[in-house]
């Protein structure tokens, strides 16, 4: 997989190293030695039990989403799968720049008896509805956070409703039947035999409150990351406000879904540094914040799904080769 989509590995890992360098640069080597302690300080043993906790939680919540949308088309999954799958899509995708990850969930339904077609609906479905329902809340939890100085000044007040605008905007494109079905017939124009007709229907025909439960599990996984945020900013006793965090916290949703690396690496670490020095945090402090976020948000998940896709080993890939 890393052979076939060698230049995005590389640009993916350049592009990592290149920001942990700074990171760690402006942490450990730009800063007062005395800084440097009083921060590594705050860090405890039993830290490090509660992110991996919600590590777990975070990859529950993944895991059930999966589930949940491989059961709109009446195909089973157990949670253990979902979760499993989840976390293979995390280092394949982010080496492919998000191309393993939409594999990953393919070839999985394929394994499920699926067609190429209708495992390409599982997989397109997955995608979208995540990224409209993460951008819908991120943008809601922006739009929210600037309402408090809206009355303050213009500039909050055009943020706040231009934020608040598009969140209505995507709910009205994810939850108007016709407009599902204009988008998926221009998508169809582009690929007539990979998604013929009667397969897309099948996105058609989804009723939105079967569009809203799926949105209910999309938003576990969003306050699971949330959580796991605000606990980064906990452990170095970060004096952010409440809405200063939700600000900073759907700056670094909304990057990481629009990013073009997998997971959003490299660009949620650079986005989540300069939102938080803007919002007055020191450079070390905002540097160990970052690196402790992804670590329980990304890295740790990453490692263990390189280790059950090396678990797996070659028989995982001999029987995606024979879904194909």
């Amino acid at each position: 997989m890393i052979k076939k989509y060698r230049l995005s590995f590389i640009i993916s890992i350049i592009l990592a190293v290149a920001v942990y360098s700074y990171l760690f640069y402006q942490l450990f080597f730009k800063t007062d030695i005395k800084e440097v302690f009083e921060t590594v300080s705050h860090l405890r043993f039993f830290y490090l039990l509660i992110g991996i906790f919600l590590s777990g939680l975070l990859a529950a919540a993944q895991g059930l989403f999966i589930v949940e949308i491989f059961k709109l088309y009446k195909v089973k999954m157990s949670l253990w799968e979902g979760v499993s799958t989840w976390l293979i899509t995390i280092p394949t995708g982010a080496v492919t720049a998000g191309l393993g990850g939409v594999a990953v969930l393919f070839y999985k339904a394929r394994r499920k008896g699926c067609s190429s077609q209708f495992s390409a609906v599982i997989t397109i479905s997955y995608f979208v509805l995540n990224f409209s329902a993460i951008l819908i809340f991120s943008l809601l939890f922006g739009g929210s956070a600037f309402i408090e100085t809206a009355l303050q000044n213009n500039y909050s007040i055009i943020i706040s409703s231009c934020l608040v605008f598009l969140a209505f905007v995507f709910c009205l494109l994810t939850f108007n039947r016709k407009i599902r079905e204009n988008i998926f017939h221009y998508v169809r124009r582009f690929f007539p035999k990979f998604l013929p007709r009667e397969e897309t229907d099948k996105i058609d025909e989804l009723e939105n409150s079967q569009i809203a439960d799926i949105f209910l599990y999309i938003f576990f996984v969003f306050l699971a990351n949330f959580v796991i945020f605000a606990f980064s900013l906990y452990i170095f006793r970060t004096n952010l406000g409440f809405v200063s965090v939700m600000k900073n916290f759907s700056i670094a949703q909304a990057v990481s879904i629009i990013s073009p690396s997998g997971s959003g690496l490299g660009f949620v670490e650079l986005g989540m540094l300069g939102s938080l020095r803007y919002s007055g945090v020191s450079i070390h402090e905002a540097g160990a914040i970052t690196i402790v976020y992804r670590l329980f948000n990304f890295w740790l998940p990453a490692i263990i799904g390189w280790g059950i896709l090396s678990l797996k080993g070659m028989d995982y890939i001999k029987e995606i080769k024979n879904s194909k």
